[in-house]
């Protein structure tokens, strides 16, 4: 995607870029994972459960 742009991008500027992408996917996942919590109704004890149950 930065090759799009044809242009000479300093470390920093690479990093940064990188660093939007990165939070701009993590809203995405963090919205999907609000809608579902929303649908399923789940609660700070289902949690906790699903928590212990997964060791």
């Amino acid at each position: 995607m930065l090759r799009a742009f044809d242009r000479e991008l300093t470390e920093e500027q690479e990093k940064e870029i990188k660093q939007l992408i990165a939070d701009y996917f993590f809203r995405l996942v963090d919205q999907e994972t609000d809608e579902i919590e929303t649908q399923k109704k789940y609660t700070s004890d289902d949690f906790e459960k699903m928590a212990r149950g997964h060791r």
